[in-house]
């Protein structure tokens, strides 16, 4: 598999208008749907307080609204990461990245978002949500093998139990993104399934507009099972 840019790697990353929020200049790109970091302005509040922490190897919990630039704060580093391992590889790790959505409409949104700050680096990226036939899907699996994947909990989970040949066994981020809402919409078996099928040494992020008592149960049983340092 190639992934193009990694043989010409620049670890000489720029600082954008936030000294600490460094990602590499291959990956910052003129998007002005990126709230903050695209278009050259200051990074948002969740993005300048998440992104160094995220840059250092360090597990986030976030709270932040939609429509804050949250997803540009998991995007960035997570693809920062992938670069460099895959330069450190010289090859390519799939199923490196997977982000846990509540609803179809957001897992295409945040794929489309990886999609457009990873395009020059060659990113693949599919979604896995209810609604599209999962033959179809376990295709594109096989097929694209992809760094990142975008789902939501259920069909993630019937991937994992039904789909031969798939694993995330090399996974290295978990990201739940509308922490709140993937529970308020009864995925907690589903979630408890895929948290048992990841490996625990991991890095996670946890995102929500909300810290309810469910969310922080979640909190608890995610990074009890993700790796310490």
């Amino acid at each position: 598999m190639s992934f193009k840019g990694v043989q010409n790697f620049d670890p000489q990353i720029n600082e954008l208008a936030c000294p600490t929020c460094r990602v590499d200049p291959s990956l910052v790109v003129e998007q002005s749907s990126w709230p903050g970091i695209s278009d050259g302005k200051r990074p948002t509040k969740i993005q300048e307080e998440a992104i160094p922490h995220a840059l250092q190897g360090k597990d986030l919990i976030g709270v932040a609204a939609t429509g804050s630039g949250k997803t540009g704060a998991f995007v960035l580093p997570t693809l920062e990461a992938l670069l460099k391992d895959s330069q450190e590889r010289k090859s390519v790790q799939p199923f490196f990245v997977c982000v846990l959505s509540p609803t179809r409409e957001l897992a295409i949104q945040i794929a489309e978002q990886f999609e457009a700050l990873g395009s020059g680096i060659g990113v693949k990226c599919v979604v896995l949500v209810g609604g599209e036939d999962m033959l179809q899907q376990s295709i594109v699996l096989a097929k694209k093998r992809p760094h990142i994947i975008v789902g939501t909990p259920g069909r993630l989970a019937d991937h994992l139990s039904n789909t031969k040949g798939f694993s995330l066994h090399a996974l290295k981020y978990l990201i739940l993104d509308e922490a709140d809402r993937l529970l308020s919409m009864d995925f907690e078996k589903s979630l408890d399934e895929i948290l048992k099928a990841i490996p625990k040494n991991r890095r996670t992020y946890l995102f929500s507009a909300t810290m309810t008592n469910k969310v922080k149960k979640l909190q608890r049983a995610c990074f009890k099972e993700s790796r310490e340092d």
